[in-house]
């Protein structure tokens, strides 16, 4: 009889709760495959409290317009995500880069990574040129739009191209010693400046 008691009580208590009553899954989607981040504050000012990854699941608490509430990892408070990286049905794989040439592509996977492709040039500098000012772009293991980052360049920041290859150039970042790949599209030369 306790136990019927207890499940009543704990019935009653969630059709009470609107967080309760109307949580739902919802999956992380973004065009560029990125994550993305969980703030404290329906606000991109706000701080955030951590990432979630393209595909992952999260549980929506409410959604209040341009912002969703959801439960994040057991945080005493409510967190926001922006609502229009959120979709109902698990998205599938990391959406590919939408440019036309497909020189600039590279590899569509991993499986086709070919390293043999690049060759090594006389070192030069180069700079970032991210798709919207304050921006960054992702400095990957390997040239293909399926390989880990390795660390976010911000907009402007200086590279040294060591290696050329279709589509993608071996850089590196001499601030923080990472060697990886990143699109020839996001650099500019540096000696090319007017």
């Amino acid at each position: 009889m306790k136990k019927k008691i207890a499940l009543l009580m704990i019935a009653l208590l969630c059709l009470l709760l609107p967080a309760c009553a109307s949580a739902y899954t919802m999956y992380v989607k973004t065009s560029n495959g990125g994550a993305v981040n969980v703030r404290l504050k329906p606000s991109t000012d706000s701080e955030s409290v951590g990432k979630l990854n393209y595909g992952s699941a999260v549980e929506v608490l409410q959604n209040e317009g341009s912002w969703t509430v959801v439960n994040w990892q057991g945080y005493s408070q409510p967190c926001y995500i922006q609502s229009r990286y959120l979709v109902s049905e698990y998205p599938g794989s990391k959406s590919k880069t939408t440019d036309k040439s497909s020189d600039d592509k590279g590899a569509t996977s991993i499986a086709d990574v070919d390293f043999k492709s690049f060759k090594l040039v006389e070192p030069y500098d180069v700079y970032v040129q991210a798709s919207h000012a304050g921006g960054y772009v992702n400095l990957r293991w390997a040239p293909s739009m399926d390989a880990a980052v390795a660390e976010r360049v911000n907009d402007g920041s200086m590279l040294r191209v060591i290696a050329e290859g279709r589509g993608w150039y071996q850089v590196q970042d001499e601030r923080s010693g990472y060697v990886g790949f990143m699109r020839k599209g996001f650099l500019i030369r540096y000696d090319d400046e007017s």
